[in-house]
């Protein structure tokens, strides 16, 4: 199984699949999208709060940089796109021997990342977090400005270049990419 928490820059990665997977909104731009396109309201749900709730200590990870506090986790190549992801011997291997598996580099490599090793090792959980693994919220909450300020406070540039990166995919979205959020709105989970 594996569960996703999508943002607008990547919705388009999903598509319809055999196995059991979760996919929850986690971003306010595609949530204003989806109800702009579809007229129905989706529930966010932060990928930041998810993890926050988590017990870690059942979690193995496959992480882009060490994590202060996490025991079980191996560092993964960088991959500058889904293309350059490669399964090494490695990594099958140390993966084999877990079974709860939190995922934390960029979207939508983490997304394409889980989906091979679903693929792989089917009875196994994979949770694509990304940031929310390096950054522990202010307070808890859904509301887009604590979860704006938490990412901002750790890494204000990146903020700052994902949010316009957003805004234009925003735009272009409920503007040229109407029928692919339709599409991804059936793939989205109620729980």
């Amino acid at each position: 199984m594996t569960v996703h928490f999508s943002n607008i820059l990547t919705f388009t990665h999903f598509k319809p699949v055999s196995w059991e997977r979760r996919i929850y909104v986690d971003g306010f731009l595609l949530q204003i999208a989806l109800f702009v396109v579809t007229f129905k309201f989706y529930r966010k749900r932060s990928g930041l709060n998810f993890h926050e709730d988590m017990n870690k200590k059942l979690n193995s990870y496959l992480l882009a940089e060490y994590v202060n506090g996490i025991e079980s986790y191996i560092i993964l190549p960088f991959w500058g796109s889904t293309k350059d992801i490669v399964l090494s011997q490695d990594l099958i291997h140390w993966i084999e021997r877990k079974d709860r598996l939190v995922i934390g580099i960029s979207s939508p490599k983490q997304d394409y990342l889980a989906e091979l090793l679903n693929k792989r090792f089917p009875g196994k959980e994979f949770f694509c977090l990304g940031a929310a693994v390096y950054a522990k919220p202010i307070i808890k909450s859904e509301n887009v400005l604590v979860t704006w300020s938490t990412m901002f406070f750790r890494a204000p540039r990146r903020t700052i270049a994902k949010f316009r990166r957003s805004i234009i995919v925003f735009v272009k979205t409920i503007l040229f990419k109407r029928n692919e959020i339709k599409l991804f709105s059936k793939l989205i989970s109620d729980d």
